[in-house]
């Protein structure tokens, strides 16, 4: 087995919502798994011990399938602390992107696309140990940090007190290195 090995891992959810008043949200860790781990990191992780995320691309969309009112997909990186954040929260975020979706009677399909890197408050890379993740950590729902960056991706209806329908679907893809063989020592 290799030393280091660099992996693209997807995690995948759908997310169905018929007469709802409140938002889907979901949120992934820039540094961590937050117990959203992708497809085959249980299997790395019985080989390696930690995991050190390089960026993270999340691919969003949203089918309105209901007739009274326009959705919007937000999608921004802030606090894990400030979790979960309202439509105008995220929209005030430095680098948030949205999507309109309009009427299921019209253009009724939004998608965005996202890649972000896992960078610290300066824009550097990370490296230090601060940015591992244990098999532990990734199964936490709660980052080590919770000052630290996380990406948040929302639909709402654009009008609050109506009740809208749509199918939302997540793809999550982490580019991730894997580290430190489980049994071997190195010299």
């Amino acid at each position: 087995m290799p030393h280091r090995y660099y992996a693209k891992l997807t995690y995948v959810v759908t997310d169905i919502r018929v007469g709802n008043t409140t938002a889907s949200t979901f949120i992934w860790g820039l540094f961590e798994f937050l117990n959203r781990r992708p497809g085959y990191s249980a299997q790395l992780y019985q080989v390696y011990k930690y995991c050190r995320i390089h960026s993270t691309t999340v691919d969003a969309e949203v089918i309105n399938t209901g007739t009274t009112t326009p959705l919007k997909i937000v999608a921004a990186v802030l606090p894990f602390a400030d979790t979960p954040a309202t439509e105008t929260q995220l929209g005030e975020r430095p680098n948030s992107i949205y999507q309109t979706v309009g009427l299921s009677t019209g253009a009724s399909k939004a998608r965005i696309i996202k890649k972000y890197n896992s960078l610290n408050e300066l824009g550097e890379r990370v490296y230090s140990k601060d940015y591992w993740c244990s098999v532990a950590q990734s199964t936490s729902t709660t980052p080590q940090d919770v000052n630290g960056p996380v990406i948040q991706v929302s639909v709402f209806s654009v009008d609050e007190a109506t009740a809208w329908s749509g199918n939302i679907y997540y793809k999550v893809s982490f580019d991730c290195e894997f580290f430190d063989l489980l049994g071997v020592a190195l010299s």
